[in-house]
């Protein structure tokens, strides 16, 4: 089931987010994948909150790739995303926004990891080729993907 660690674009809080995602686990869902974050700390914060309740709940975070200036502020006016600051900054003022946003997408997929994840669901947005980039890019010293 969806789930919207940062409330939904259309008004909901955080706390309405996670009174739903509470509610759709009582239901019986078994594994939420969230709307795409950009930092490792606001998935945490909202699976401590799930996990609390429902221990066993699979919790996958949603990673998309921002490879071009203009989707900066596409992703936070359209999905109610927030893109950190710093996230923003590196991608708005590269040379090559393509290769920083699969860099910072492969580091963001590492502290995730770190936090917990078991796992990443990519947003690829019609654009595979950035996440075979950032796929091989973990596959250097940090997981190994199988095939």
């Amino acid at each position: 089931c969806a789930c919207y660690p940062e409330g939904h674009s259309e008004g909901s809080t955080i706390a309405q987010e996670v009174d739903y995602a509470l509610r759709k686990i009582e239901a019986g869902a078994q594994m939420l994948i969230t709307q795409m974050l950009f930092s490792a700390e606001v998935y945490s914060s909202f699976v401590e909150k799930i996990l609390y309740r429902f221990p066993e709940t699979v919790i996958i975070p949603g990673v998309m790739p921002l490879v071009k200036k203009s989707q900066v502020g596409f992703v936070e006016k359209m999905f109610g995303v927030k893109v950190p600051k710093k996230y923003a900054e590196n991608i708005l003022s590269a040379d090559t926004p393509n290769e920083k946003g699969v860099e910072l997408s492969a580091q963001l997929c590492r502290d995730l990891f770190e936090a917990g994840a078991p796992g990443v669901h990519f947003f690829t947005m019609n654009e595979s080729h950035n996440v075979r980039q950032i796929i091989k890019e973990l596959e250097h010293g940090f997981i190994k993907v199988f095939s």
